[in-house]
């Protein structure tokens, strides 16, 4: 469904008034295979071919390189969820995947309703709104075009890159009721800075650097982020479905800044091959910079720092020196990076720092 997007907001957002189009084509396919297996048929080759190929799926398993073993696992635990057994097997083997497909399934006609409220709203203004207020008006007034947003029903996440945006049906209808398009409005908050960035002349990161790098980039990218959706993705009205896990992990977030610290302190000593290596810091951080990243971000944010924040949105390194700044002002109880990581990050933007 094409949808033509006429924004009537005040002169506090100007926004880009380009076509965009949400689709819940992926989500139509998947139903009525859904419907195929329920009638006690198995889908052929040619069917899953036909679900795969639509362009949320399609897009999403090749931009997020998703692998055939986990396609493999989708439509084994798909054909499993239409069965009558599949809760009993879901407790049994205690299967994340199947609990939500099974879920899925049995909220069809709620799901259908929420497509419905889906596209009767102004679904990318509400996610403007929200991602607007962490970016600086050079940012948000570039030249990018409206996002595609593909609804699609594959893993309890979101994503987003140049492509477009792609979101869970699931995680919409768990979140969107609540706080209308903020969950998206971080995706979308990771799409406009991609388009801003994309013509820029990006460095060349020497193969020593490129873990730490990486490491810098997304615990930067995705604590601020976070900012935009976090706090109603994790409140008490939230019906998030990993929101206990999620605030799990993120209290180990001083521990996991002080494990980062010393890391860099080390390669400032040495660059040790362990230390270069992009896996290794993807362990570190307990995934993709999410949790040090939103942990450092809202000490940022509460000690009044936000409009520099803001201000330099597309420098990463920069946040570290900012979080030091934050923890100093408020004297909050948290970790601080030493002078020594410091002065290596400062190295770092010193030669990757993207220019224009």
């Amino acid at each position: 469904m094409r949808i033509i997007l006429i924004v009537c907001f005040t002169a506090i957002f100007v926004f880009n008034t380009a076509t965009a189009q949400t689709t819940f084509e992926a989500v139509d396919q998947f139903w009525s295979l859904v419907d195929k297996v329920k009638s006690n048929q198995t889908p052929t080759s040619e069917d899953w071919i036909k679900l795969f190929n639509t362009p949320g799926y399609r897009l999403y398993i090749s931009e997020n390189g998703v692998d055939s073993l986990s396609l493999e696992l989708f439509k084994t635990n798909l054909v499993k969820a239409c069965s009558n057994a599949a809760k009993a097997e879901n407790r049994i083997e205690n299967n994340r995947w199947l609990g939500q497909l099974e879920r899925i399934i049995r909220l069809k006609s709620e799901l259908d309703k929420h497509v419905r409220w889906l596209k009767s709203i102004s679904y990318l203004d509400s996610m403007k709104v929200a991602a607007y207020k962490y970016l600086p008006e050079r940012i948000k007034k570039s030249n990018y075009q409206n996002p595609t947003i593909y609804f699609l029903v594959f893993d309890y996440d979101g994503s987003a890159n140049v492509k477009g945006i792609f979101m869970d049906l699931l995680l919409s209808y768990d979140l969107d009721r609540h706080k209308i398009g903020a969950f998206c409005g971080h995706e979308l908050h990771h799409y406009i800075l991609s388009h801003y960035q994309k013509d820029k002349k990006l460095p060349e990161i020497a193969a020593n650097d490129k873990g730490v790098h990486w490491a810098i980039q997304v615990i930067a990218t995705e604590g601020i982020a976070n900012l935009v959706d976090k706090k109603y993705v994790l409140s008490s009205k939230s019906d998030y479905q990993d929101k206990e896990w999620y605030l799990a992990t993120l209290a180990k977030g001083p521990k996991i800044i002080t494990d980062i610290n010393k890391n860099i302190e080390a390669l400032a000593e040495s660059r040790n091959e362990q230390l270069t290596k992009r896996g290794y810091w993807q362990q570190l951080l307990m995934g993709s910079g999410h949790f040090p990243g939103y942990y450092m971000a809202q000490i940022i944010e509460d000690s009044g720092l936000r409009a520099e924040l803001v201000k330099q949105v597309d420098n990463p390194f920069h946040f570290f020196y900012l979080y030091n700044k934050a923890i100093k002002k408020s004297k909050a109880e948290a970790p601080l990076f030493s002078k020594k990581a410091i002065s290596f990050i400062k190295e770092l933007e010193k030669n990757y720092k993207i220019k224009g």
